[in-house]
């Protein structure tokens, strides 16, 4: 209980003191690939029937193929469908 109130008593004096704060940066491994990039790549992606290998050709981008899947994954807007079943030719369509 104790710890609680603490905690809310100085979210309380940080929020009301005035002063600005910001979240920390966060550590880890920085992106290749910048905004501008990652917006070719969606657009490639998007606009043409392209797998991840010939995207990762024409953007002439040297990055992994994974990071381009991830890339293209982020937009949401793309997804995988498998094609619709068609039937099968019949030997008087050959």
């Amino acid at each position: 209980m104790v710890r609680k109130r603490n905690l809310k008593q100085s979210i309380y004096r940080v929020l009301s003191s005035g002063c600005r704060y910001e979240t920390k940066h966060r550590s880890g491994r920085p992106f290749v690939t910048n905004q501008r990039d990652d917006r070719q790549i969606q657009r490639l992606a998007s606009t043409q029937q392209m797998t991840v290998r010939e995207v990762q050709r024409s953007s002439g981008l040297s990055v992994p193929k994974d990071r381009i899947r991830r890339r293209i994954s982020e937009t949401g807007r793309m997804v995988h469908c498998e094609m619709k079943k068609k039937p099968a030719l019949k030997p008087h369509h050959k």
